[in-house]
């Protein structure tokens, strides 16, 4: 799948808060996520970070899916020794959507320091609102 390296690096570095070396970004490979995945598109930057985007209909639903989503994201972070995986949600209401999840988040066995969650706003998709697309 192609990609623009430079949408990738600005949202990677500049809404996910990122401190990444520039130099990562010269290597993105991006796919989409298959149904039974539950991820919409996967990242992978510079073979160190890992960023998996989900948009899900309801917190339920995310709920439901959220062990999963971590569990398979962080075994595939250390079968390919990366350094980070992000697990970026992207909802209507991402104040409610995030008080409803980061409880059971943080109590997954798989979180650690190199595990992160971002609730962002589903308008923080760039260049389009469509599903399964962020860059």
């Amino acid at each position: 799948m192609e990609v623009d390296n430079e949408k990738v690096k600005a949202f990677v570095k500049g809404t996910l808060g990122c401190g990444c070396d520039d130099a990562l970004f010269e290597d993105v490979e991006a796919r989409e996520g298959m149904q039974d995945d539950g991820f919409d598109r996967e990242y992978l930057i510079g073979q160190r970070l890992l960023v998996r985007t989900v948009s899900p209909t309801d917190k339920q639903a995310l709920l439901k899916t959220l062990p999963m989503l971590v569990a398979t994201g962080f075994d595939e972070r250390e079968k390919r020794a990366l350094n980070r995986f992000r697990l970026v949600v992207f909802s209507e209401q991402p104040k409610e959507m995030e008080a409803a999840v980061l409880p059971l988040f943080v109590r997954l066995s798989q979180v650690d320091d190199r595990v992160h969650l971002h609730v962002l706003p589903l308008d923080e998709k760039r260049p389009s609102h469509k599903p399964a697309t962020a860059f």
